[in-house]
């Protein structure tokens, strides 16, 4: 799966968060976590939530139950539903850290979002090819 972040920025706009489309969304996000710093960045500014980092943390927890509900439908593999919790609970665990995790300076910096960004492509690399 390759996108770029004006993909990403397309499927994340205008996308309704109900069922199917919002497990979609999931993947999505997880792709955008996944993104090279530079393109979180440009999806920041681009989706204009500029400076509101933590928004990529509630985009991704939004749509992680339909990742689970996809496992049970037996869509998804386990091990793919166990990659999306590593990143849910990074997240979480950054969340009770220091407010200074959710700034754009320390998406820049922070060791925290380099592995939130290893995790994120690890959980992609586990997925079905389309």
């Amino acid at each position: 799966m390759t996108l770029d972040v004006n993909d990403v920025v397309q499927l994340l706009v205008d996308q309704p968060n109900d069922g199917l489309v919002a497990s979609r969304r999931g993947v999505v996000v997880a792709v955008l976590l996944a993104l090279p710093l530079t393109d979180q960045i440009r999806y920041l500014h681009e989706s204009e939530i500029e400076g509101v980092v933590d928004e990529l943390a509630l985009q991704f927890d939004d749509a992680l139950p339909f990742v689970a509900q996809l496992e049970q439908e037996g869509v998804l593999a386990a091990e793919v539903r166990r990659a999306f919790t590593d990143i849910d609970s990074w997240l979480s665990h950054m969340s009770e850290g220091e407010e200074q995790l959710w700034t754009e300076a320390a998406l820049v910096s922070a060791p925290e979002w380099e592995q939130v960004r290893l995790l994120a492509s690890r959980a992609l690399r586990l997925l079905p090819a389309a």
